[in-house]
């Protein structure tokens, strides 16, 4: 304990520098750890320990960081791809001609309760598979955030949680207190479209009928 105790101050602190800063950098520690009870100690040295985990961005192959432009209330993460090729989504040959750039945007979950935005640098490439129909295709970014996604999966499923819980009212109202915006339509809408959870059958049911307009409509309604 005692040395993360040593550890934590200055790392925050770092933390903190280099995200006004706008860069990825590593900082590199000289620590000693001592037990007190078993009297020995240990020197931790030239350890690097990256200030921007992987954890903080969407597992995306290839994907480093940029820039960080960084206001009251947003964090907008200027990103890109560095794998040397990708792979044609309707022929499955990898490419490595790059035809041209462009810059997508999408929503990502909040960082310490701050709207977090991705522009991610996209780039298009040449399919060389004579027999393949698209002769140029996207990158594709994996399933952290399917193609033409506007927000990433577990910024979704985040919303998806909420709307489970609370419903399309409360629930946009809560994502709004935790920096994730968004419509109470939106939200009705990702749950019509979400799978829901696989039940057990169930043994007890109810059966109820009553009338919309005496002697035109009724209803009938299941209740387990």
């Amino acid at each position: 304990m005692t040395f993360l105790g040593e550890i934590t101050p200055l790392f925050c602190s770092l933390c903190t520098d280099h995200i006004r800063q706008a860069c990825w950098p590593f900082a590199t520690f000289d620590e000693t750890f001592r037990n007190p009870k078993r009297r020995y100690s240990k020197n931790i040295i030239s350890k690097e320990f990256p200030l921007f985990p992987e954890s903080l961005f969407p597992s995306i192959d290839g994907l480093h960081l940029e820039a960080l432009h960084i206001d009251p209330q947003s964090i907008t993460a200027i990103v890109a791809v560095a794998t040397p090729n990708a792979i044609c989504p309707l022929c499955r040959e990898p490419a490595m001609r790059v035809h041209s750039r462009y810059v997508r945007t999408a929503a990502d979950l909040p960082w310490a309760g701050i709207r977090v935005r991705l522009q991610i640098t996209v780039r298009r490439f040449f399919c060389d598979n004579v027999t393949c129909s698209w002769r140029i295709f996207a990158e594709r970014l994996g399933e952290a955030l399917p193609a033409f996604a506007r927000r990433t999966v577990r910024l979704t499923k985040a919303l998806c949680a909420m709307a489970f819980a609370a419903g399309g009212e409360e629930g946009a109202r809560l994502a709004h207190a935790q920096a994730m915006p968004v419509s109470p339509r939106t939200l009705l809408r990702l749950l019509e479209s979400s799978l829901l959870p696989a039940t057990s059958p169930p043994r007890v049911v109810g059966l109820d009928e009553w009338a919309w307009k005496k002697g035109r409509s009724y209803g009938t309604i299941f209740v387990e």
